[in-house]
C-alpha cells in the first residue's frame, strides 16, 4: 500500500497485510482476521476493528472517536485516559481498566479475566457476564443495560437504577428494595426465593427459580414462570402478562 494514503473508508478484513503505510489518513478502519501485529503511533481514526488479529498492544497516542474493537485478541492492558464511544473487549486478556477509561455508550469486557471493575465507573451499556468478577464497584452508573450473567455475583449495590438487568445464572438470592427498572430484569437460574414489593418491570424472567410467591403489587407485562413453584397468581396483579409455568404460553388478565 502507497505511504500517505488518504480514505474514508478501508476494509482489509481477512487479507494477508502485516503492516499499515506511514501517514494512513482513514476514517473508518477494518483490520478483522488479518496478521497485522501493530499500530502506528500516530494513528487517529472513527472505527477501528482489530478483532482476531495478533495486537498485543495499542499506541498510546491512539485515538478512536467512536467504536474500538478489540474483541479476541491477546490485548491485557490499555492505553492510559483512553476515550471512546464504544468499547469491545470480549475474549482478551484484560484484567483491570483504569479510572481514566471513558466510554460514552458501551462497554463489553464478556468472556475476560477481569476480576474488578474501577469505583466511579460510569457508562450506559456494561457488558461483564462470563468474568470472574464477584462485587460491583462503589459508585456504578449503568443507565440502560447491566449484564451480569454466569458470574459469581451474590448482591447488588443501593440505589441501582437503569433498564435492563440481567442476572440468570448468578448466586443472587435477594434483590436491594431500591432497585429501579424500568423495562427488563432476568433471575433466571437463581437461588434467588422472594421479590421485593412493589417491583414494577415490563420483561420479568423467573423461570427456574426457587421463586414460590409473587408479591401482591407486583407491576408486570410478560412474566416467565417456566420451572417455578408457582401455582397461583395473586387477583391484584395489574396489567395483563404472559405466563409460562410449564413451556406453554397463556394470556393472562387481572
Amino acid at each position: 500500500m502507497p505511504e500517505n494514503l488518504k480514505v474514508d473508508y478501508l476494509d482489509l478484513s481477512y487479507t494477508k497485510i502485516k503492516k499499515l503505510p506511514k501517514g494512513l489518513k482513514v476514517k473508518v478502519l477494518k483490520l478483522g482476521h488479518t496478521d497485522i501485529e501493530e499500530l502506528p503511533e500516530d494513528l487517529k481514526v472513527d472505527y477501528l476493528n482489530i478483532s482476531y488479529t495478533k495486537i498485543k498492544k495499542i499506541p498510546k497516542s491512539l485515538k478512536v472517536e467512536q467504536t474500538l474493537d478489540l474483541s479476541h485478541t491477546d490485548i491485557e492492558e490499555l492505553s492510559e485516559k483512553l476515550e471512546v464511544e464504544e468499547l469491545d473487549l470480549s475474549y482478551t486478556k484484560i484484567k483491570k481498566i483504569s479510572n481514566d477509561l471513558k466510554v460514552e455508550q458501551t462497554l463489553d469486557l464478556s468472556h475476560t479475566p477481569i476480576e474488578e471493575l474501577p469505583d466511579n465507573l460510569k457508562v450506559p451499556w456494561l457488558f461483564i457476564n462470563y468474568t470472574k468478577i464477584k462485587k460491583l464497584p462503589n459508585n456504578l452508573e449503568v443507565d440502560v443495560f447491566l449484564n451480569l450473567s454466569h458470574t459469581d455475583i451474590e448482591e447488588l449495590p443501593e440505589g441501582l437504577s437503569l433498564d435492563c438487568l440481567d442476572l440468570s445464572y448468578t448466586k443472587i438470592k435477594k434483590l436491594p428494595n431500591n432497585l429501579k427498572l424500568d423495562l427488563d430484569l432476568n433471575l433466571s437460574h437463581t437461588p434467588i426465593e422472594e421479590l421485593s414489593e412493589g417491583l414494577t418491570v415490563c420483561i420479568l424472567n423467573l423461570s427456574y427459580t426457587n421463586i414460590k410467591k409473587l408479591p401482591h403489587n407486583l407491576r408486570i407485562e410478560y412474566l416467565n414462570l417456566t420451572g417455578t413453584g408457582i401455582t397461583e397468581i395473586p387477583k391484584n396483579i395489574s396489567y395483563y402478562m404472559l405466563i409460562d409455568t410449564n413451556g406453554k404460553e397463556n394470556i393472562v388478565e387481572n
